[in-house]
Formats: C-alpha cells, sequence, structure tokens
C-alpha cells in the first residue's frame, strides 16, 4: 500500500480533513472555518494529509499558541480514520510533526485523544506520552426537555452577549479570574487582551446571540459562551467573579444559553469540564447533562 504525508495544498484538503474529522469523531466534527481558524492562531502551524493508495487516512497539525511561547511543547492534532488504522499512517504523521517542531526548538507534542480510544491512548504511550489533563464530557438532549426557569439572583441581570459586544475588556479581565481558579491547564496558560480577543470574538462557531453576559447593574459579574458546529452547541467557559460565586449566576447563564439555544431549533448541547472541576460539574448534572466519552491531553517527547 502507497502511503503519502503531504502539506495540505489548499481549500479541497481542508475539506478532507473536515469530513475525517467527523469519521473520528462525529460529536466534534469539525468545519473546515473552524480548520483554517485554528491554524491561523498558531505560530508556524504546519497542517498535513495523510493519504494511503490516494485515499484520506489521516491529518495531522502542529504549532504553537502564542500564550504557550514559552513552554517546551507544541500544540498538536493527529488523527487516523478507523478503517486505516493499523498501516502506519499515525506513526508517519507523528514523525513529521515531531520533525516540524524539532525545528520550532520545542521537544514535546501535546495532543488530545477521545478518553474512550484506547488503541489512540497506546500509540501515544508506546512514544513515550503521559497523561496531563481529563476533560470529562456530557451532553443534554434538548428535543424533549422541558424549559427551565431563568431566575438570576436578586440584582442580576441577564443579556446576550450580542447586545452587549462593548463589555469586551471586562470580559477579558473577568476571564484572567476565573481561568486562573479553574483545575488543570487553562490556569496556567496566560493569554494577551489581543490573543484572548481573537479566540473568543472571531472564532467562526462563536455564536454571540447564544452566548451570555451577567451584569449588576454596569458591572460584569458572569459570562457563558456558545459554539455552533454541525454536532449541536458546544458551552466553551462560564466564567463568574469570585465575589459573586455560589450565588447561581452561573445556572442563569447556562439557563439562559439552554434556553435560547432550544429557541434556535438546537437539538443537543455538549460541554466538557476539566475533571477536578467539581462545582462545574456539578451544576451540569443538575441541568440535566449526561455522561458522554471525554478527551485525555497527552504530552510526551518527539518521534527520534
Amino acid at each position: 500500500m502507497a502511503l503519502s504525508v503531504t502539506q495540505i495544498s489548499g481549500e479541497a484538503d481542508l475539506r478532507r480533513i473536515a469530513i475525517l474529522k467527523g469519521r473520528i469523531d462525529p460529536v466534534l466534527e469539525s468545519t473546515v472555518e473552524e480548520i483554517r481558524f485554528l491554524a491561523g492562531r498558531l505560530r508556524d502551524p504546519l497542517q498535513l494529509l495523510a493519504t494511503l493508495d490516494g485515499e484520506p487516512a489521516g491529518f495531522g497539525l502542529a504549532g504553537v499558541f502564542p500564550e504557550q511561547a514559552g513552554e517546551p511543547f507544541a500544540y498538536a492534532e493527529l488523527g487516523v480514520a478507523p478503517d486505516f488504522k493499523g498501516n502506519g499512517v499515525g506513526g508517519a504523521l507523528y514523525e513529521a510533526l515531531s520533525e516540524h517542531v524539532r525545528a520550532l526548538g520545542k521537544s514535546e507534542l501535546q495532543l488530545e485523544v477521545g478518553e474512550d480510544d484506547g488503541g489512540a491512548i497506546r500509540f501515544l504511550e508506546k512514544r513515550g506520552c503521559k497523561e496531563v489533563e481529563r476533560q470529562k464530557a456530557v451532553a443534554l438532549d434538548l428535543r424533549a426537555l422541558e424549559p427551565f426557569p431563568v431566575e438570576p439572583p436578586a440584582g442580576v441581570e441577564i443579556r446576550s452577549w450580542a447586545e452587549r459586544a462593548d463589555l469586551a475588556e471586562a470580559m477579558f479581565e473577568l476571564y484572567r479570574e476565573a481561568s486562573a481558579d479553574i483545575p488543570g491547564l487553562d490556569a496556567e496558560a496566560e493569554a494577551t487582551f489581543d490573543e484572548w480577543r481573537v479566540r473568543e470574538l472571531e472564532r467562526p462557531a462563536r455564536r454571540h446571540d447564544l452566548s451570555f453576559v451577567a451584569l449588576s447593574g454596569e458591572d460584569l459579574v458572569g459570562y457563558a459562551t456558545l459554539d455552533v458546529f454541525p454536532a449541536g452547541g458546544f458551552h466553551g467557559l462560564t466564567a463568574v467573579a469570585r465575589s459573586w460565586r455560589r450565588r447561581g449566576v452561573g445556572r442563569a447563564l447556562k439557563l439562559s444559553q439552554i434556553a435560547a439555544a432550544q429557541a434556535k431549533g438546537l437539538e443537543r448541547l455538549y460541554t466538557e469540564s476539566e475533571e477536578h472541576n467539581e462545582p462545574m460539574r456539578r451544576l451540569n448534572e443538575g441541568l440535566g447533562f449526561r455522561p458522554i466519552p471525554g478527551m485525555v491531553v497527552m504530552r510526551g517527547p518527539l518521534a527520534p
């Protein structure tokens, strides 16, 4: 069988990668716009397409997020379609990504893999990768769900982000406060306002009409974001000011998102939480979210 690993060369290759991602994990199915956006956020990105006898078999991506420039590792993605596993596709992609990352002065790759994909986990473990974080995923079926009443705490008003686009700088400051308190890797990466703005405001899947802010007068006390992909809506960060936590702000924000998603005709919502983030996991469970396979973040050395 003829195996080829080449750098992508245009829109057609991006479409092939989007199809591959959907075959590997339909829940996290991506789009051409999202794939292009992610690569655009990385410094020195390399995007690869692997083919076996001319058929798309796998993909790879590696580069450095600006907020992780000082780390020894580079961000990477690697996926092989189920019916092409066992033919050396993953190994060839890992070697090609390693060569690129070594040229960037990095010594490790950081990748995500489905926690139910034992084959992929073993593949990375054989190359010296170790688990550094686990994200537990949950899903909510909106089709038969009776709407919850949205009851924010006294003195708090919930507005859509689309209505309050002027709050970007305040949201960034709240992001810095909230992310510092979240267990796991998010607390380690410090983004500048411009880096945060690109990630949060310019992401193609981000829906400002399904993202909400919580206000006490004109003070921002919380916000919650939501992206929409073919599989459904995906909750991003739910951030609440320290002085307003455990008072129902986060619940009111999520209920507003659920109601808005139902009104837009979405059938499912998904979200992930670091496994030690007990407050958020309890909140999601109380709203009816149920467990589905999550993601394992693994980090390890480059191929020799």
